[in-house]
């Protein structure tokens, strides 16, 4: 089975989406704006099924990032994906955000057959989220809410051939890290890059409890409280 897998990433500031059809052909569409989402992702959508010449019964499954990343991207994603999946009666795919970023930066420098590969997602101030890998995407680091500090990945850097961290902090993490033999590659979380993934869950049919599932956001989001003051009128 060739299989037709929509792919929403909405957890960065961006989002995108790919159409994957078959086992490699995509199209890819990214938002224009950051921060669009709500008013984009349904665009992008549309502009894939008319330029893939599908309709929306020939879609197999969709596919989401799952998080972590921005609260409000993650919603607005996975309630798309929850009405298309619905509506057609077909599977939902749920994709672990860092686990994405993951494998793209294990292509970049598979060289390494024992390396660290750390996944990094930008959160508040000093902190990212974090999961470390190895050359298999065998998760070594438990996915966390983590502190940058002068000594993170101290310790790991002696036990591994060498440690290489990528997402889209990684400039925050070089600044607070310092260069200290690590390797730093950006990567933008998008649609493209989740469809080899997305693919393989299809063939393994690992799909979300379509119902039931939300994002992995790991932190409640922050809601800052308005410091105006209402008067009541008499």
């Amino acid at each position: 089975m060739r299989p037709n897998i929509l792919c929403l990433e909405t957890s960065a500031a961006k989002c995108s989406a790919a159409l994957l059809q078959g086992d490699s052909k995509s199209i890819y569409k990214e938002a224009e704006v950051a921060f669009s989402h709500v008013a984009q992702i349904t665009l992008l959508i549309k502009d894939l099924v008319v330029e893939s010449g599908l309709s929306f019964d020939d879609l197999d499954a969709v596919a989401i990032s799952g998080g972590p990343g921005s609260y409000t991207g993650l919603r607005v994603g996975t309630s798309t994906a929850k009405g298309i999946c619905f509506a057609n009666d077909i599977p939902l795919i749920a994709l672990d955000t860092l686990k994405v970023i993951g494998h793209s930066l294990i292509g970049m420098e598979i060289q390494y057959q024992q390396a660290l590969y750390v996944s990094i997602i930008d959160a508040r101030r000093d902190e990212v989220y974090m999961a470390g890998y190895d050359k298999d995407l065998t998760q070594l680091l438990d996915t966390q809410a983590y502190i940058l500090t002068e000594d993170s990945f101290k310790e790991e850097s002696k036990n591994y051939e060498q440690v290489i961290i990528g997402g889209d902090a990684v400039t925050k993490a070089k600044a607070l890290i310092g260069s200290k033999g690590i390797i730093y590659k950006e990567i933008i979380p998008d649609a493209g890059i989740m469809c080899q993934l997305a693919l393989a869950a299809f063939k393994e049919q690992n799909f979300a409890y379509l119902s039931s599932y939300t994002p992995s956001y790991l932190k409640p989001p922050n809601i800052t409280v308005s410091k105006k003051q209402f008067f009541r009128k008499n």
